[in-house]
């Protein structure tokens, strides 16, 4: 009776090894990954203001974008701020693959107000 007492007693002591103490298991690999990211350029500005009315106005703006990163870009977004803080939204593309280039560009008329320079933003979902 004292050797069944004994063998449970063990059993169970054993099956309450702190896991310190346990055999080492097999690592699972864990897969982090951080979100893709890459950059967008912008060159080749060309702006084309003209007058109505006695007011200057932003006819046309095309702008060429770039993307210098190693990942796509999506959700592409370029934006052009004139004088005064007028903000014209440009077309083009919504995807552009690594090392791409494409033309953005609007036909609107916009007033602009006071004088300056035309500035053109682009952005997109993974820029940095």
């Amino acid at each position: 009776m004292l050797r069944a007492i004994s063998s449970s007693l063990i059993a169970m002591t054993v099956a309450s090894v702190p896991p310190a103490f346990a055999a080492p298991r097999k690592k699972q690999a864990l897969e982090t990954r951080a979100a893709p990211r890459t950059a967008l350029r912008t060159s080749d500005l060309s702006v084309v203001l003209g007058r109505a009315r006695g007011q200057q106005e932003l006819r046309h703006v095309s702008v060429e974008v770039r993307n210098v990163g190693r990942n796509e870009a999506h959700q592409v977004q370029v934006v052009a701020r004139a004088p005064g803080g007028a903000r014209v939204v440009l077309r083009g593309p919504k995807t552009l693959q690594a090392g791409g280039r494409a033309v953005y560009l609007t036909s609107s008329r916009s007033l602009v107000v006071g004088s300056g320079r035309v500035s053109v933003e682009a952005g997109c979902l993974e820029c940095r």
